[in-house]
């Protein structure tokens, strides 16, 4: 099969590259190099330079999302277009996101990697983002079948304030590295309230089935250097 090496796309020659999303890196400034028969040689983004890669459902790569009840312990709640993290009473929910990292190519450096999420309702904060500590599905995880495995040692932090509308944003940079340098050790992440057992800490996010696009859980990794990465050609 015949190659075209991609990492950007703002010359005429790639814009059909990257509306069709096959560039990893955005648009930037391509020069070429030596080619071999059916191939077009890109730099990848240079130190200083970085690209950014955006990992959303529907979009581009994996990604799965759960609540969890321990008010409902056998329940699972994977399926539904809202997710909630919080106390409810003595009741907490957490909710379980995770992002495929396969879509970065091998060997690349991680400079930020940023969580998004869109809120439904937020009635207080904040919110704690911790790391998964072992695997879970989707459409069969329950507060009983994960236990508490996650990291006690919160990653970043959430804020939300009540009337507040729109996004949330954490910096979980460290994790990503980590992740990126050992991936059997991504199971994701988990966010949990983090108001010492108060009911102040409570939201409603929009998950990975939301209809609007725009709404759904997202991660942004922007890379420092990424090598050269083939792409097939039709």
């Amino acid at each position: 099969m015949k190659g075209i090496l991609v990492a950007g796309c703002r010359p005429a020659i790639f814009m059909a590259s990257c509306a069709a999303g096959l560039s990893l890196f955005g648009c930037a400034q391509v020069s070429y190099g030596p080619r071999a028969p059916g191939e077009v040689l890109a730099p990848a983004p240079s130190e200083g330079e970085p690209g950014c890669v955006t990992i959303e459902r529907g979009v581009h790569g994996d990604v799965k999302d759960a609540r969890i009840g321990a008010q409902s312990p056998d329940r699972n709640f994977g399926h539904l277009g809202t997710t909630f993290a919080g106390n409810t009473g003595r009741w907490e929910r957490m909710v379980l996101l995770g992002f495929d990292l396969s879509v970065l190519p091998s060997g690349a450096v991680v400079e930020k990697a940023t969580l998004h999420l869109s809120q439904a309702t937020v009635a207080g904060g904040p919110f704690a983002v911790h790391r998964a500590t072992k695997p879970w599905e989707e459409n069969r995880v329950t507060w009983r079948s994960f236990g508490a495995a996650f990291d006690p040692e919160p990653e970043a932090m959430l804020w939300g304030r009540p009337g507040d509308s729109g996004g949330l944003e954490a910096d979980v940079t460290g994790m990503v590295q980590r992740w990126v340098r050992d991936e059997t050790g991504n199971h994701g992440l988990v966010l949990r309230p983090s108001s010492g057992g108060k009911a102040a800490s409570v939201a409603t996010f929009f998950s990975s089935e939301s209809a609007a696009e725009v709404d759904r859980p997202r991660l942004v990794v922007c890379l420092t250097h990424a090598p050269l990465t083939t792409v097939p050609r039709n």
